[in-house]
């Protein structure tokens, strides 16, 4: 059994851990009124997985489906810095670990692509008798790639 690949609800176990751990992280981070604290944290979440699943699908050359998702992933920034700029709460900073994160997921994703990890992702999603592809380095750029979105909250 691979352990990468276990699911709970219809989630991979690292998307459920990530997704639990980057709203916690983020909703520790902020302070202030905890209606923002909770809507932040959730916006923080759903960006990181809206952009990772927009990369994702962008590598799996279905490009007809990423429309929506550039679309939605546009939109959270855009809340975000409603609540930073209009709202006053200016919770987000700019700091060099953000780029080199997503440099990092980029890379990573990247090397997937080309070392062929896509093309046994859609062998195996159409059911041919392959392994499952999910390993340490699917797991590396899922993680990255929901959690990065953390450094551009201040530490207050």
């Amino acid at each position: 059994m691979n352990i990468f690949a276990i699911k709970i609800f219809s989630l991979h176990i690292v998307t459920l851990i990530t997704i639990t751990l980057t709203f916690l992280i983020t909703y520790r981070k902020l302070k202030t009124k905890l209606i923002y604290k909770l809507t932040i944290a959730g916006i923080v979440v759903s960006l990181g997985v809206w952009f990772y699943d927009f990369v994702w699908t962008l590598l799996l050359h279905n490009w007809r489906c990423n429309i929506p998702r550039l679309i939605i992933v546009i939109f959270f920034v855009q809340i975000l810095l409603v609540f930073n700029f209009f709202l006053k709460l200016h919770f987000l900073k700019f700091n060099i670990l953000f780029p080199i994160l997503m440099t990092l997921f980029l890379l990573i994703i990247c090397y997937m692509d080309v070392s062929g990890w896509f093309t046994q992702f859609r062998a195996w999603g159409a059911n041919l008798s392959l392994p499952d592809p999910h390993n340490w380095l699917w797991t590396l750029s899922k993680v990255i790639g929901i959690m990065m979105w953390i450094s551009v909250i201040k530490n207050e």
